[in-house]
């Protein structure tokens, strides 16, 4: 009884996707309490993984959808640590702005307003991409981007180059996600994966292993891939630095017994 009253819980936005469930997985392992968020609880297809996951300790699965405010007050009530992970992705849309930069925006707002709402939350850790902050004008080598830069939102709009969209979706959440903190006195960090890779939870193999595998197969997308690969490993590795402290040769042992 007294563990229990004394167990951390943390809330992973977007439970369906590839970061997000093995984020759950490594919070259940360590000993918290996970709620984890996702769009339809009786897809069997989409939630299997997280129902196999409870075996691992309490976790409990909440239908939320990021334009819908209210959804969020009841899975993060009661948290310490909010992981918001979800994003709106769909790279053949033909209407960007309101399939996913109107959605980004939405999302980041809601479930910071739940965060605010519970009282409980000691830090929000916001899965930002590369893509925020890579994409600009600029020419040349040796170029180093850090907390300063921002993607060029303006030319993205304005010459809309192939999948435009999610890098102005990712861009202009994670700015709101920043104003909203501020003024909101919410402990806000970002990460900023580029190209996931490793060990999928899910049923369906995620889009960025298939990117870069193409590595390997020699398919077309490889060129551009090689700089930008981001393993899974190095990611979890900060997010949990910037929550609990956990020890690198802790991510490395329980990554290596992912598919166990």
């Amino acid at each position: 009884m007294a563990s229990q009253l004394t167990k951390k819980t943390a809330c992973v936005i977007g439970g369906t996707g590839f970061v997000a469930s093995l984020l759950v997985k490594l919070l259940l392992e360590k000993g918290y309490a996970v709620n984890t968020t996702v769009r339809d609880p009786g897809n069997q297809k989409k939630v299997a993984h997280l129902i196999a996951l409870q075996n691992l300790g309490d976790l409990n699965i909440f239908g939320a959808d990021l334009t819908d405010e209210e959804s969020f007050n009841a899975p993060i009530a009661g948290c310490e640590l909010v992981f918001h992970v979800a994003t709106p992705v769909n790279f053949a849309s033909e209407d960007p702005e309101n399939d996913m930069i109107k959605p980004a925006i939405q999302g980041v707002h809601n479930v910071l307003k739940a965060c605010s709402k519970a009282k409980t939350v000691k830090r929000v850790i916001l899965t930002s991409s590369a893509a925020a902050l890579s994409i600009n004008k600029l020419n040349g080598t040796g170029l180093i981007m850090d907390e300063k830069n921002w993607t060029d939102v303006e030319f993205l709009t304005s010459e809309k180059p192939p999948t435009w969209g999610y890098p102005a979706s990712k861009t202009l959440a994670e700015k709101a996600a920043w104003k909203f903190a501020e003024e909101n006195n919410i402990d806000l960090i970002t990460v900023i994966p580029s190209l996931m890779t490793g060990p999928s939870l899910t049923l369906d193999i995620p889009s960025s292993v298939h990117l870069s595998m193409s590595l390997i197969t020699g398919a077309k997308p490889a060129r551009s891939l090689e700089s930008k690969i981001c393993v899974i490993l190095f990611v979890f590795f900060y997010l949990f630095k910037l929550t609990d402290n956990w020890p690198f040769y802790g991510f490395f042992n329980k990554l290596q017994g992912m598919n166990s």
